[in-house]
């Protein structure tokens, strides 16, 4: 399992490195895609498609509207497991936390077991996720804490 972990943690990282949003969206729509015609793409766990990416752009706005659709879908049960509904579910979250596990990574775990998502497509939605969500709240998170330590408030760290 922790090879698993390792390489949704990677993959999902490599994602968020190397894609924006909206390329994210792109990249959810073709990889479905290209699962209908060979389901067997949607098993491993890799980094972006982004050798097929000529045909995404042919039809980019399609893919666009297509992925951002299938990620409103999975949003309301992605914002369950991130923000938690059940507290006295907390194997997912007591990792996240602790640092055993990443979100993204998390994310990736909680949808393939829980909901027999395939890997190629969890990833992505992890990272859409980390991307539309965490990212963000990180920068102000920090401006906070910085405010709230004396010795920093100076600082240009």
């Amino acid at each position: 399992m922790r090879n698993i972990m390792n390489q949704a943690n990677f993959v999902t990282n490599e994602l968020l490195e190397n894609y924006d949003e909206n390329e994210l969206y792109i990249e959810l729509a073709l990889r479905l895609k290209l699962m209908e015609e060979d389901p067997s793409r949607g098993i491993p766990i890799e980094p972006g498609l982004r050798f097929f990416a000529e045909e995404a752009m042919m039809d980019k706005e399609n893919f666009d509207r297509i992925g951002r659709e299938i990620f409103k879908r999975w949003s309301g049960t992605l914002y369950k497991f991130t923000c938690g509904s059940d507290p006295d579910d907390k194997s997912y979250h007591e990792k996240i936390f602790s640092g055993d596990l990443s979100l993204g990574g998390a994310i990736v775990i909680f949808l393939t077991t829980q909901f027999g998502v395939l890997p190629a497509i969890a990833t992505v939605l992890a990272a859409l996720v980390v991307k539309l969500f965490l990212d963000p709240v990180h920068q102000v998170l920090c401006e906070e804490w910085k405010a709230k330590l004396p010795d920093l408030r100076n600082s240009t760290l």
